[in-house]
């Protein structure tokens, strides 16, 4: 059987909703949905006891992740690279972040996913999303670096 679960977790205004969805045979079903209402509004230890709360209330430990946020909190680029950069592809996206956006490459959260081959394709394209942390952890600041992706 083909089962996979996803967790959607989105900022709505100023909720905070997630929802568990399930594939099923190239089907989605919703499994379970919950809201922390008014979570940016929160001190940054309730959000993230109110987080741990949801997490366990609703065993939401397993699944792929995703994370939606208004578009003023990011943004998306799309690149294409040649086919043969495939093996090295997050190291050559490395290389382009901070062309990308405005912010440096220690002010940010970034990832990238890539769209399959066609067969006998010269190119690969990718979809590299960008927040700065700032948007993400208000009280983050270049002092308290580490990892940028």
């Amino acid at each position: 059987m083909d089962f996979s679960t996803s967790i959607g977790i989105e900022l709505a205004g100023r909720d905070l909703r997630i929802a568990v969805l399930q594939a099923r045979f190239n089907k989605l079903r919703l499994l379970r949905s919950a809201e922390i209402a008014d979570f940016l509004d929160l001190p940054a230890e309730e959000q993230k006891e109110a987080l741990a709360k949801a997490i366990k209330e609703h065993n939401l430990a397993h699944g792929l992740v995703f994370l939606s946020l208004p578009h003023d909190r990011g943004m998306v680029r799309q690149m294409e690279f040649p086919i043969e950069v495939s093996e090295k592809l997050k190291s050559a996206v490395e290389l382009q972040i901070e062309s990308l956006c405005p912010w440096s490459a220690d002010e940010i959260y970034w990832d990238f996913s890539k769209e399959p081959p066609k067969k006998g394709a010269k190119t690969l394209r990718i979809t590299i999303v960008i927040v700065p942390r700032a948007n993400l952890n208000p009280g983050w600041n270049s002092s308290n670096r580490s990892s940028c992706r």
